[in-house]
């Protein structure tokens, strides 16, 4: 399915408009705001079924420094995604920060692939509410935490404007270094659960390109 929309994608960004000018790949620095989803594997976590939302939206910006064809720079982005069923009600929030490196290859003069990799870490709360529950309603909610490190892998088609802005669309999958376990904390005691958040994740990036000159 991924490789079906990349090249759906390739397809109609080469048959777009061409713009006056192409994306700077001598010295440049570029900023910008990224929106997507992140798709996530089920936790269960002994409650009999998915608890967890497929999918969470994602918001975030970030700034790259790029050097001829190579791109090294950093982002930041926020989840935040539910899941209602007639017996639970889950909240699924993570901040994420990454480091991101990248090369860029020209598609034409001004639409370029970005192949990209990095290291990434990212702080998740999943808050699980049993709506069966009969007791203390300050007991039928249990909130696990996670703290992942990841190494990121996507592609991005780039396609620059001539006013100096972009649009990028990028898909990947993002490999957890550190075992998938989360931590639900009660007391004195830690409960851990092994749920993974290795997952796939699109992305649409609208940003500026600001020349730093020639070298």
């Amino acid at each position: 399915m991924k490789k079906h929309f990349l090249s759906l994608l390739l397809m109609a960004v080469l048959a777009g408009p061409t713009a006056s000018a192409q994306t700077v790949n001598n010295r440049s620095l570029n900023l910008y705001a990224l929106a997507g989803v992140r798709l996530l594997s089920e936790k269960p976590f002994g409650y009999g079924e998915n608890v967890s939302p497929d999918f969470v939206p994602t918001l975030g910006a970030g700034v790259a420094w790029q050097f001829r064809k190579f791109r090294l720079g950093g982002e930041f982005s926020f989840s935040d995604g539910k899941k209602d069923t007639d017996e639970f009600g889950t909240i699924l929030t993570g901040i994420s920060a990454n480091l991101v490196a990248g090369y860029s290859f020209r598609l034409s003069q001004n639409t370029e692939l970005q192949l990209q990799s990095g290291l990434g870490y990212t702080l998740n709360h999943l808050s699980v509410t049993d709506h069966a529950y009969q007791g203390n309603a300050n007991l039928n909610t249990t909130i696990y935490h996670q703290v992942v490190y990841s190494i990121p892998v996507s592609a991005m088609i780039q396609r620059g404007f001539g006013n100096g802005t972009y649009l990028g669309i990028r898909a990947g999958y993002s490999f957890n270094v550190n075992p998938n376990q989360w931590r639900y904390i009660e007391g004195s005691t830690t409960e851990i659960s092994v749920a993974g958040t290795d997952g796939v994740f699109i992305q649409v990036l609208f940003g500026g390109i600001f020349n730093l000159g020639t070298r």
